[in-house]
């Protein structure tokens, strides 16, 4: 964003420039600057000045009004005079500069002591109604807060605690009884519900409910012994691996033994040692020896492409002997010759590519150079 005139708010530009009045020193622009008096701040020079400084110029001289500091003030400072002159008389006004909280407790004493206001209740009397609210009957003593000790567990032999084990087992056993004996009565009455909507007879749902409930216990048997064959089957199969791991163990130790027992034979030791001897001696032997010298293979003659050239120009100029004109391999007329690659006309015929037709460039890009393909004019 560009900046603006101070006084009609214009942007300045290429053709309105800023200036700065020489009073006030805020940027105008020269619409707002035309005016020149004798500036204060340079000593009665001449100096463009803005309106707002005109206007306060031209107005006269107000006379300064003192300021005075606040009440709070000068409170403090009267305090802190007398804190540091010493004690004030009795009776006398600067008592409430010395001790500035005096008159907040002197009004709290006063609101205490209204007439017709009971007293706040005492720590004792909110003690005794919290006792009655609970229930009991035991009163503390006034000022002495008696913490609320719990009174210690009896102590059960072996026999009680067995005993108490086996009666919340019970009493559970009974809870879980009642939740099944709810839960099967909402499901009949749902049952009835649903069978009156359908309009059967309650028996014949109730017999259906029970032929489902044991079609489903037959499943359920079914599914428990196929675990118990599942498990059975994994029980047996990690005995068979603990008994493979133990004979592999046996195996093991029993050809460490053997290995020793080889190790500790001194005729198959020197034996041992006289073979390698042996073969170390054959190696040296076979690599000092001097390798016969073979032939090199003979490398293929290269053929350059000015060669490749030649040729096609002699098989074009030279008439064909093992192909005529009457003669067509690839069964077409002369409208239907193209190159076999690109599809243009062909121009020769390979003969031991089976007579397949090619242009000029396809035949001596498609053919390595030295295969003994020939060229044959179409």
């Amino acid at each position: 964003a560009r900046m603006s005139c101070y006084g009609c708010g214009s942007e300045y530009s290429l053709l309105r420039r800023e200036y700065g009045c020489d009073n006030c020193g805020f940027s105008y622009c020269s619409r707002c600057l035309q005016t020149k008096k004798p500036v204060p701040k340079l000593n009665g020079k001449l100096g463009k000045m803005c309106a707002k400084c005109l206007r306060q110029q031209a107005q006269p001289p107000a006379a300064k009004q003192p300021i005075e500091p606040p009440a709070n003030f000068v409170k403090r400072v009267e305090a802190l005079q007398a804190r540091q002159t010493g004690p004030a008389k009795k009776g006398g006004g600067g008592s409430r500069a010395a001790d500035p909280d005096r008159e907040a407790r002197e009004r709290l004493e006063r609101l205490k002591q209204r007439p017709g206001q009971a007293p706040p209740p005492s720590d004792q009397d909110l003690r005794s109604r919290l006792e009655a609210l609970e229930g009991r009957t035991a009163e503390t003593e006034a000022g002495s807060a008696a913490p609320a000790v719990e009174a210690p567990r009896p102590q059960l032999s072996e026999a009680e605690q067995v005993a108490a084990l086996m009666e919340s087992a019970q009493a559970r056993a009974r809870i879980d009884q009642q939740r099944e004996r709810e839960a099967a009565s909402r499901d009949r009455k749902l049952a009835e519900r649903l069978a009156a909507l359908r309009g059967v007879d309650a028996d014949t749902a109730a017999a259906n409910a029970a032929a489902a409930e044991a079609s489903d216990a037959k499943v359920a048997a079914a599914t428990a012994s196929a675990e118990g064959a599942a498990a059975e089957s994994a029980d047996a199969d990690a005995e068979d691996a603990d008994a493979l791991s133990r004979e592999a163990a046996e195996l093991m130790r029993s050809a460490e033994a053997e290995v020793r027992a080889l190790q500790a034979d001194p005729e198959l030791a020197a034996h041992l040692q006289r073979r390698q001897q042996k073969q170390k001696k054959g190696k040296t032997e076979a690599a000092t020896a001097s390798p016969p010298s073979q032939p090199k293979p003979a490398e293929p003659e290269q053929i350059s492409d000015s060669q490749v050239e030649t040729a096609i120009r002699d098989a074009l100029a030279a008439p064909d002997e093992d192909f005529t004109d009457d003669e067509d391999v690839s069964g077409g007329s002369d409208s239907e010759r193209w190159c076999c690659i690109c599809n243009a006309d062909a121009e020769v015929r390979c003969p031991q590519c089976m007579g397949d037709l090619y242009c000029r460039r396809c035949f001596r890009e498609g053919h390595s150079k030295g295969d003994g393909h020939a060229a044959r004019p179409v």
